[in-house]
């Protein structure tokens, strides 16, 4: 129920009444209330999602590139991990683009210490990094995104997919 107003205790009653729940239901129910502190000013900036459906065809990287440095540069990322940002998506995109199935997108977060992307498809193949030979014309997509980002993985998604993420870690701010 994102955007309910209300404390906590509120909250949960509206949910409890929404689902139909009465005093004498005769089996146990739980809710879960998670509330935050609103963000505001030079935070509310820090906790960003941008999202980008690829369709496929020659130009889902480009358009994933331009996306993905429009995103950044509204982020407000330093030239250097802008750039590494845009690199990062762009490898990722491209990786997807060749062995993966759509539906493909392409997800950008950035909380108060990261920086995450994130593209996921339909495919349950999971890459690896490996060494590519100096004459291989591919291969080298995930080494590179090891190599420049903090850390990265991937993982299998309900339904079949895949995920495959990288993550920058952000300077700490005063």
């Amino acid at each position: 129920l994102a955007g309910a107003t209300g404390t906590p205790q509120v909250v949960c009653d509206r949910l409890i009444r929404a689902a139909g729940v009465t005093a004498d239901h005769d089996d146990d129910v739980a809710v879960l209330v998670l509330q935050h502190p609103a963000r505001t000013g030079p935070d509310g900036e820090l906790f960003r999602n941008a999202a980008l459906e690829l369709l496929g065809g020659v130009e889902a990287a480009p358009r994933a590139r331009a996306f993905a440095s429009g995103v950044l540069a509204s982020w407000r990322f330093s030239p250097e991990l802008h750039d590494l940002g845009v690199l990062a998506a762009s490898e990722l995109v491209t990786n997807s683009l060749q062995h993966g199935t759509p539906p493909m997108r392409l997800r950008l977060r950035r909380t108060d210490r990261r920086l995450i992307i994130e593209v996921t498809d339909g495919d349950d193949h999971l890459p690896r990094r490996r060494r590519a030979e100096p004459a291989d014309e591919a291969g080298r997509g995930i080494a590179i995104v090891a190599t420049i980002a903090s850390n990265w993985g991937s993982r299998r998604t309900p339904g079949g997919g895949k995920a495959v993420w990288c993550e920058f870690a952000l300077p700490r701010t005063p």
